[in-house]
C-alpha cells in the first residue's frame, strides 16, 4: 500500500512538471486600455492607456514603472497622467506562488482645459505596498496587492489612504496573455485590460 502512495504522488509531481507550472515572472511589459467610471455621469469617465514594466534586479529584487493617461469625454476635457516608481523585494512562498513588498512614489498631473489657458495641476504620493501573486496552472495566473500611500495635492493638501487592486491573467502561451485589473484608491474605481508579455 506504501508502494503505491508512493508511486501515486511520484505521478502527481511528476505530471505537475510537465504542465511546466512555474513561479509568476516580475519581468514583463503591460499594455492596455483603463478606464475610471464616474457615478454620476457617463461624461465624467474617464478612458486611455496604461503601459507597465516590470525588471528584476538579482533573484531578489525588482522595479516597477507605470504610466497611465486618461480624459473624460466632455466638450472641454480634464486629462490626467498617472505615472508611478516603485522598487520592491520579492518571496518564493513555493513553485508556483510568491509574496513581494514594494515602495514608490507617485506623480499625478491633472490638465484642465476648461480655464481660459489649459491649467496643469500637479500632485504626488509616496505608498508602500504588500502582494501576493500565484500561477494557478499553465493557464491562469492570479494576485492580490494592499497599498498605503501618503498624497500632498497641488494646493499642499495632505491625505492618507489605503488601496488596493486584484487581477487574473489567462496564458494564451507560456510568455503571452490577457490580464485584466480592478484597482481602486481615493475612491476611485480603475479597470484595466492588458497584453501581458512576460520575458
Amino acid at each position: 500500500m506504501k508502494s503505491f502512495l508512493s508511486a501515486f504522488l511520484l505521478v502527481l509531481s511528476s505530471s505537475a512538471f510537465a504542465f511546466g507550472i512555474k513561479a509568476p515572472s516580475y519581468n514583463y511589459l503591460n499594455i492596455g486600455a483603463t478606464i475610471s467610471p464616474d457615478e454620476e455621469s457617463s461624461e465624467y469617465d474617464e478612458e486611455g492607456t496604461e503601459i507597465r514594466l516590470s525588471i528584476t534586479m538579482g533573484e531578489k529584487f525588482f522595479f516597477e514603472f507605470s504610466d497611465a493617461e486618461l480624459e473624460d469625454s466632455l466638450a472641454s476635457p480634464t486629462a490626467t497622467d498617472v505615472r508611478e516608481y516603485s522598487f520592491g523585494y520579492i518571496h518564493g512562498i513555493d513553485a508556483k506562488s510568491s509574496f513581494y513588498a514594494k515602495g514608490g512614489i507617485m506623480k499625478i498631473g491633472v490638465k484642465d482645459y476648461d480655464e481660459p489657458s489649459p491649467t496643469r495641476f500637479n500632485s504626488k504620493a509616496k505608498s508602500i505596498a504588500a502582494g501576493y501573486r500565484n500561477r494557478l496552472n499553465d493557464s491562469f495566473e492570479i494576485g492580490a496587492e494592499v497599498k498605503y500611500y501618503r498624497f500632498t495635492f497641488w494646493d499642499d493638501f495632505k491625505k492618507n489612504d489605503t488601496g488596493g487592486l486584484a487581477y487574473g491573467t489567462y496564458f494564451i502561451t507560456d510568455s503571452m496573455g490577457i490580464t485584466a485589473e480592478y484597482e481602486n484608491y481615493l475612491e476611485t474605481d480603475f479597470y484595466t485590460l492588458m497584453l501581458h508579455l512576460a520575458f
